[in-house]
């Protein structure tokens, strides 16, 4: 696994009971494994959680549709 220095390896203990509904999400195709699901999971709760002015917005994407 290739890591670099913009990553960190967090160890952490989850109730079986959410570890098990996390490998449902993944065999659903919600997500492609375990630690995706969990990257989404702690963006959504530090948007939740931050100041607006705080947030780092990314950029819109715009599509614009031309008739042939």
């Amino acid at each position: 696994m290739v890591y670099d220095d913009n990553t960190i390896v967090i160890h952490t203990r989850v109730p079986r009971h959410l570890a098990e509904e996390l490998k449902v999400l993944v065999s659903q195709g919600y997500y492609s494994n375990i630690s995706d699901a969990l990257r989404h999971a702690l963006r959504k709760l530090i948007d939740e959680h931050s100041a607006p002015k705080t947030r780092v917005e990314k950029p819109k994407l715009e599509l614009k549709f031309h008739e042939l």
